[in-house]
């Protein structure tokens, strides 16, 4: 299967166009590398890693998400060339690396970017992962009404997630401090 649609890599040697298939090969390989550079520690090598993969992919990602979304006449959508199988992997692939770059945000302390990068996640496929991610970005920004959705849905799945229940409880002692402060100073507007 593949395509006739090719687009050049940009990092390969020469100008020799790959597939649709072969760019999704080949995305895979660099998000095993930019995991490879994130086990190390390397946040900036894993980075440029996922960057590549997501240059790969975006193209075959359907709704319009490519960069070449809106470029191309709708008969030439390099999506449309794929089967079904492999517009899954695309898509499955693409948010699992877009995922995984939040988590390189997140140790980088790029909290806006792991928003970001997390919503873009959940906006191609529902991934666990990528609510946790973002909930705990959401937390380091202080924006912890955004962040309990997502911790919500986090719990509901891994009901025993430490990090996720740490969170939620500093949620409700927020809550309650603001409960009590709110009290408060109602009760010296009636006094």
């Amino acid at each position: 299967v593949g395509s006739e649609m090719c687009i050049r890599d940009s990092s390969m040697e020469g100008n020799t166009p790959l597939t649709a298939s072969q760019q999704i090969v080949l995305a895979e390989k660099y998000k095993d590398e930019g995991n490879e550079h994130f086990k190390n520690k390397d946040y900036v090598k894993a980075l440029g890693a996922y960057n590549k993969a997501v240059v790969n992919l975006k193209a075959y990602v359907p709704k319009g998400k490519g960069p070449l979304a809106g470029m191309l006449p709708k008969d030439k959508d390099p999506s449309k060339t794929l089967e079904d199988d492999e517009k899954k992997k695309a898509r499955t692939l693409l948010t699992t690396v877009m995922a995984n770059k939040s988590q390189v945000y997140l140790m980088q302390g790029e909290y806006a970017k792991a928003v970001e990068t997390s919503t873009t996640a959940l906006e191609l496929d529902y991934t666990i992962k990528a609510h946790f991610r973002r909930g705990i970005a959401y937390m380091n920004l202080g924006e912890l009404d955004k962040a309990r959705p997502d911790l919500q849905k986090v719990l509901e799945v891994e009901p025993d997630n430490q990090v996720a229940l740490n969170y939620m409880n500093k949620i409700k002692e927020r809550d309650k401090a603001s409960d009590q402060n709110l009290a408060g100073k109602l009760k010296k507007m009636f006094d």
